[in-house]
């Protein structure tokens, strides 16, 4: 295992702009865990028959389709456009290639 340092100091640290997107990734996912986890136990519980065999009705839907998707949906959607607009960053990637670099040996665009 080779533990000496590099010789340039760049490969020792992290891109921000890959901690960036890796923190976001990582936020993205949890959310997404935590919905399929309350939309299926929510759904399950809710779901099954009850004592009574009537079936409990919101806004004519069966109580468990309200309480355990549509509601879990919304949340996720409104925290989607949240992140998306608010708490996402727009990274910085660099200067841009030159144009001549951008041509290929035939002098067409790639």
């Amino acid at each position: 295992m080779n533990t000496t340092k590099p010789d340039n100091p760049k490969l020792a640290a992290p891109d921000p702009v890959w901690k960036n997107g890796l923190r976001e990734m990582w936020i993205i996912l949890g959310v997404c865990a935590v919905t399929l986890a309350v939309v299926t136990s929510v759904s399950y519980g809710l779901g099954l028959p009850a004592e009574t065999g009537e079936l409990q009705l919101i806004m004519g839907m069966p109580r468990w389709v309200v309480l355990g998707v549509l509601v879990p949906w919304i949340a996720a959607t409104i925290f989607a456009v949240w992140f998306g607009l608010c708490y996402m960053t727009d990274d910085d990637l660099g200067s841009e290639l030159e144009e001549e670099s951008l041509v290929g040996e035939e002098g067409h665009d790639v």
